[in-house]
């Protein structure tokens, strides 16, 4: 979208900061528009945990947070740019289904086919009457 507002480094690679009256331009037309962490949250698909979501921030997977109140405090009210968070979706890998899609991990048998993986700890085998009796 050649029109979107670019206005943060890690995002557009350098772009310049819009001056205030382009900003307010915008806002105005409607199309600039800050969402909260609730909004975010309802149009990316499927549930997204907490950890996950401070996780992608924190390692610059997803587009930073812009501070809306006093910088650098614990309570400071945090916005995402929509446009932002809708590019970001729109880059995402798409999952490839089917036939070749993926190696399978698991183990193998000795004819190269995959074998059952027994999940959890191995089970204790109960002892036998035989077994149980001590020799001298």
């Amino acid at each position: 979208m050649p029109n979107d507002p670019k206005h943060h480094d890690a995002v557009d690679g350098g772009a310049k900061p819009m001056s205030a009256a382009e900003m307010l331009a915008l806002f105005k037309s409607g199309a600039l528009k800050l969402m909260s962490k609730t909004e975010v949250f309802e149009i990316l698909p499927g549930p997204v945990s907490d950890a996950s979501f401070w996780a992608w921030l924190k390692s610059h997977h997803f587009p930073p947070a812009i501070e809306l109140g006093p910088p650098g405090g614990r309570n400071t009210t945090i916005g995402w740019w929509r446009h932002e968070v809708l590019e970001w979706l729109s880059t995402r890998p798409r999952r490839q289904i089917g036939k070749g899609a993926h190696s399978y991990r698991g183990r193998v048998d000795g004819d190269g086919k995959p074998s059952p993986t027994p999940r959890g700890r191995p089970r204790k085998q109960p002892q036998r009457a035989a077994d149980a009796s001590v020799s001298p």
